[in-house]
């Protein structure tokens, strides 16, 4: 696969994303989320587990975009 120069930015939109939604469905299907979100390959302090990350607030969200 090519690299595009807009081919980094993508990646971190779509690691952003992902991780976000990981995030929010985690209370309801924990099992899942876990799997993945330990494939995502996270490298914040928390990355323990999913269920210990804090939880997405919409607000926050917004901004960090």
């Amino acid at each position: 696969m090519m690299d595009t120069p807009f081919a980094p930015g993508v990646r971190d939109v779509l690691y952003f994303v992902v991780d976000k939604v990981l995030r929010s469905l985690s209370p309801f299907m924990p099992f899942i989320t876990e799997k993945l979100y330990h494939r995502l390959g996270n490298t914040s302090a928390n990355s323990s587990s999913v269920c210990l990350t804090q939880y997405p607030d919409p607000l926050h969200v917004v901004q960090d975009l």
